[in-house]
């Protein structure tokens, strides 16, 4: 089984323990030469995001996740379903609550 797995939402998460490599992130993000890829995570009981390198090595555990960033997100009082499931995945990855407007 993979240490990485890909939501309907496009976010990679890590389901266990592992080493993975940024050209392998690159790959399953499919990102572009202009994006960045942040992991966000615990660290010492603190959410934590920060900027993975493309050729860089890194040690995955369980809950990390990989996205394409920045991304900013807009809500309203009545979010349709895939802008909903977008925002609860991004507050699940630790960029915090998106306020209603």
């Amino acid at each position: 089984m993979s240490t990485l797995a890909k939501d309907e939402l496009g976010f990679v998460r890590a389901r266990r323990y592992g080493r993975i490599s940024g050209r392998e992130l690159h790959d399953l993000l499919d990102v572009s030469p202009n994006e960045q890829i942040y992991v966000s995570g615990v660290e010492g009981g603190v959410r934590t995001a920060r900027p993975i390198e493309s050729a860089a090595t890194m040690d995955a555990k369980p809950g990390d996740t990989f996205t394409v960033g920045p991304r900013i997100t807009k809500a309203s009082s009545d979010l349709p379903e895939q802008i909903r499931k977008e925002t609860d995945a991004l507050q699940l990855s630790g960029f915090g609550s998106v306020q209603k407007p």
